[in-house]
């Protein structure tokens, strides 16, 4: 994938928005309103991993959108505050920022979710053709399933032999990228996305090994399925399966346990860890270490994946 030391940032792009978290701190009652805290920041997957790898010492571009409002200019702030460039970030007039509403369980796991994408429909290959210099020049992307078929489709035309990573997001976004599978150095999915992209039900880690091996039958040079408490599974590029369980949080942390953008954070580790020429299995130990990180609330940088 993206090798370490290059002068040539890797260039991330899709989703840029404000999250908005609701945490419970009890057992739901439904109907009804529960304790809990509210807490807003920045995020969208191609803006967590972008912020990420920052973090992880890697000169990155993001190429994004957003509002002339208050969330967009909170997002801009905040990305380019952790050394992420954020020229190719363009803010459109009239428009809302993308905004993402999650609820949590008290253990953190994901209980029901809205997103409001709309805005990034604007990411038109006719968009994206005014950073083709910036994309021309990367030593790699990094392209979420949130970007419109269309750009999908022209960035793909675009690539050639440029390595390209793959957020799949969702299980109602990720078959956008099927047609070029045999493109794809790695591509990231969970567990409802790999199945939404391979037919195939993945009800235990072996099931989501053979998913990770169709995929690989099927032109995908690496995959990487995240399993949520089970941990995450993968396939390499010499068609060698690993699993490793989740990394415990940190017992240092006093943090509450909040997964929202821990894939993101395992996704960039992998990333940074390979660029590192890391092999797969300690590249993968890596990335679990900034997950756990992720979801204690603990800060990201170059240490947390080794020399």
């Amino acid at each position: 994938m993206f090798k370490a030391g290059l002068d040539r940032p890797v260039v991330v792009v899709g989703a840029a928005n404000m999250d908005v978290v609701g945490l419970a701190s009890t057992a739901r009652v439904p109907g009804d309103s529960t304790p809990g805290r509210l807490v807003l920041s920045a995020g969208g997957v191609a803006r967590n991993v972008a912020h990420v790898l920052a973090q992880l010492g890697t000169a990155v571009d993001l190429v994004s959108v957003v509002g002339d409002d208050e969330f967009g200019d909170q997002v801009i702030r905040t990305t380019a505050g952790t050394g992420v460039n954020t020229q190719a970030v363009q803010v459109l007039k009239g428009s809302r920022t993308a905004s993402y509403l999650a609820l949590l369980e008290p253990d953190g796991s994901l209980v029901w979710a809205v997103n409001d994408m709309q805005i990034l429909e604007s990411l038109t290959p006719e968009h994206l053709a005014q950073e083709q210099q910036r994309l021309q020049n990367a030593a790699g992307w990094v392209l979420d399933c949130n970007l419109p078929a269309s750009a999908l489709a022209w960035l793909f035309g675009q690539a050639g032999s440029c390595p390209v990573a793959v957020d799949g997001v969702s299980a109602a976004k990720v078959c956008r990228v099927a047609p070029w599978l045999g493109q794809i150095g790695l591509l990231k999915l969970n567990r409802l996305e790999a199945a939404a992209l391979t037919g195939l039900a993945l009800g235990s880690v072996g099931q989501a090994l053979l998913a990770a091996q169709a995929l690989r039958v099927r032109g995908v040079a690496q995959v990487l399925i995240t399993l949520g408490a089970w941990g995450a599974c993968w396939c390499d590029a010499q068609g060698r399966t690993g699993y490793l369980p989740a990394a415990a949080p940190p017992l240092s942390s006093q943090a509450s346990a909040n997964n929202n953008g821990a894939g993101d954070a395992l996704f960039a580790g992998l990333l940074a860890a390979l660029g590192l020429e890391k092999n797969f299995e300690t590249a993968m130990a890596c990335a679990m270490v900034c997950a756990a990180h992720r979801r204690a609330g603990l800060t990201i940088d170059s240490t947390t994946i080794g020399p």
